[in-house]
């Protein structure tokens, strides 16, 4: 029952004498609220603290073992685990919340009074005074409940995860450690996985779906990281699905997740791969929901020859695709209620691509080099099998409880006594995250990982996705990429060194003292401090169709802009002279100066759906001694036409 409900009921019981609305309305919220909203809840309440953690923990553990449990062998450690598991709730599954909803306004809150007062506040306008005092108790007792049930939520989260740790730590990260009852562990970790692998269906027509492809199957030369693989293994039915995955993949290239809706985003991407001479297969991952004509259309834009103008024809580089659809691994019901959308389809293409090393790219990413350089030159890639990028250093922050509740989830005192799964360093508690509470770390348009060494991670990290509590707090899956990996206790990966730029025209004319660049790119910068690695949100002015009401916007009226003015400049390439890392703009630097505040802004009043950002070299006073400054680059000749020939080729 919502709190909308019982506004309307309220203000129609206006129309009632006093008595009689005392009692009706008393009446019916106390059957509405305790009894509709809660007379479910309160038998699984009952349940779950009848059998405390509603799984196994490492005091249940200790209880039969003591502590000589943590001496014994890592073998005998991993099977006593999930024996005992199931002598302790032999109905133990991941995800089943039975019906309970995650409150996460709630979660957000600084308090449960603060809550309280909230929404108390929003309710009692309308509400006669004589009732105020009754609807104040009813939201008071409603929320009260609704903690408990947020409580006992993020207790089954804390519990999973604790199973899917020693999961990956004993039978995933060990690809040889065997036990008996794999098909029943993994239907109770990964509910919606079916267990088939998906079909591999090559640009000409090739088919593959009894086993994952080899690197020589997919014809572009690679190196395969599982070179002791002669030849392609089928997965046999009743044995560990994750285990054949993780054992089985091979060599290196592109990951894309796509569906109908991205198609021409993709064209354009691909167009930009043959321009710059790509030499990595590429798996384009959709869950049966990539029609044959779409596929056609990706076809000729991979293989075909492309005049684009009179000075760029690209008749080389044909690229080598392969389509996986991966519905078939799925059960149905999860496919149906939309279990797997917008950016968890993501976490499908990392499962279940047949590569060992993969580029992960967001259909609209377009790197400005050719994509193999990552591999070569990143050298935090070369020393881990894990790259990840920065994202704009922004200013929202983690509400509420969420953080406290993810600082639980990490690797504990225990887990590394008893499974030697390792607790987290300064790297990951000073980060931007944890240490600064900030929302926006990571940026996913790009991920490099070798899926070999991080696949537990990996398994994590859709657990992660699907769960409320653990995918709220952030912006889609881009924090989840290395959440996932040190909640099992790895933290081999590197992030770049620079937070996300701008890219685009410098403006020298608005600040005294500060450069600007407005832009919808996060432009992504090497550790030189200068080299364009690539941008995201594609290559041109703004990638959405906003210019019918955005040119009554005041910038564009001051140029006079019509309705088709607008859609040509909206379309345009994106050119880039400049490149700006701002100071972080958790950062304030207030000035009577007119110079800016923070290093980030949001603009706008630029439209484009809210997409453009503003970055400046420098916040706070020109003449003051309390300013932050940032990077400035600026690009030669040479390069400016470099980037200038690669968003023309993006836009077509």
């Amino acid at each position: 029952m919502s709190w909308n409900y019982i506004i309307q009921r309220f203000k129609r019981l206006k129309q009632i004498t006093k008595a009689v609305l005392i009692i009706v309305a008393i009446l019916e919220v106390t059957f509405l609220y305790s009894y509709k909203s809660f007379s479910d809840h309160s038998v699984i309440v009952t349940k779950v603290i009848e059998a405390p953690g509603r799984g196994l923990s490492y005091s249940h553990l200790i209880d039969i073992f003591g502590d000589d449990f943590a001496k014994e062998s890592l073998d005998y450690k991993c099977k006593t685990y999930f024996e005992e598991l199931y002598n302790y709730d032999p109905n133990w599954n991941l995800g089943d919340f039975k019906g309970l909803n995650f409150n996460v306004d709630l979660a957000k809150s600084s308090s449960l009074n603060k809550y309280i007062a909230k929404i108390n506040k929003k309710l009692r306008k309308g509400v006669p005074l004589g009732e105020r005092r009754e609807l104040k108790e009813k939201i008071a007792e409603k929320a009260a409940q609704e903690e408990q049930v947020n409580l006992l939520i993020e207790d089954m989260i804390y519990n999973s995860v604790g199973h899917v740790k020693v999961f990956g730590k004993c039978f995933i990260d060990d690809k040889d450690r065997e036990y008996g009852n794999f098909d029943d562990i993994e239907t109770r970790l990964l509910p919606w996985l079916n267990k088939r692998l998906p079909t591999f269906i090559s640009w000409d027509g090739k088919t593959v779906d009894d086993h994952l492809p080899m690197t020589n199957e997919l014809k572009f030369s690679s190196s395969s990281s599982n070179s002791k693989r002669y030849a392609p293994q089928p997965y046999i039915e009743g044995t560990s699905f994750l285990k054949y995955l993780s054992k089985n993949m091979s060599g290196k290239g592109i990951v894309i997740s796509c569906s109908d809706s991205l198609v021409e985003e993709l064209v354009r991407l691909l167009r930009v791969l043959r321009f710059l001479h790509n030499d990595l297969p590429i798996e384009i991952v959709h869950k049966g929901d990539l029609d044959q004509n779409h596929r056609n259309t990706l076809i000729q834009a991979a293989r075909d020859d492309l005049i684009l103008s009179s000075d760029i024809k690209i008749d080389y580089s044909p690229q080598e695709i392969w389509f996986v659809d991966v519905s078939s691994c799925i059960k149905p019901d999860f496919l149906a209620n939309d279990t797997f959308e917008t950016f968890s389809n993501k976490w499908l293409a990392s499962l279940f691509t047949s590569f060992d090393e993969m580029i992960l790219l967001d259909s609209d990413a377009v790197p400005f080099f050719n994509p193999s350089y990552f591999f070569t030159h990143l050298k935090g890639y070369s020393e881990t099998g894990g790259y990840f990028f920065k994202d704009r250093e922004i200013d929202p922050l983690v509400e509420g409880s969420f953080l406290e509740f993810y600082k639980k989830l990490l690797p504990s005192a225990m887990d590394t006594k008893f499974f030697e799964i390792p607790q987290t360093t300064s790297s990951t508690n000073n980060n931007r995250l944890f240490g600064k509470k900030a929302k926006h770390f990571m940026e996913s348009g790009m991920v490099l990982l070798k899926r070999s060494t991080h696949f537990s991670g990996l398994l994590m990290s859709v657990h992660l996705q699907l769960w409320v509590p653990t995918s709220s707090p952030v912006h889609g899956d881009k924090e989840l990429f290395w959440l996932g990996q040190v909640l099992v206790g790895n933290e081999n990966f590197k992030f770049n060194k620079n937070p996300a730029a701008a890219s685009g025209l410098v403006d020298n004319t608005k600040f005294k003292a500060a450069k600007e660049i407005c832009s919808i790119q996060p432009t992504h910068i090497a550790d030189d401090d200068h080299t364009l690695l690539w941008v995201n949100s594609g290559l041109q002015i703004c990638k959405k169709q906003t210019w019918n009401r955005d040119y009554l916007l005041r910038p564009y009226r001051k140029k006079k802009h019509t309705v088709e003015s607008l859609q040509q400049y909206f379309e345009s390439p994106f050119l880039i002279n400049g490149a700006i890392i701002p100071p972080d703009s958790l950062d304030k630097y207030n000035n009577k100066a007119r110079e800016p505040i923070t290093g980030w802004s949001k603009a706008d009043n630029l439209g484009c759906e809210r997409y453009f950002f503003c970055a400046r070299d420098r916040a706070g006073s020109a003449d003051g001694d309390r300013y932050a400054k940032g990077i400035l680059i600026t690009y030669d000749e040479e390069e400016q036409m470099r980037f200038a020939n690669i968003s023309l080729v993006w836009v077509g």
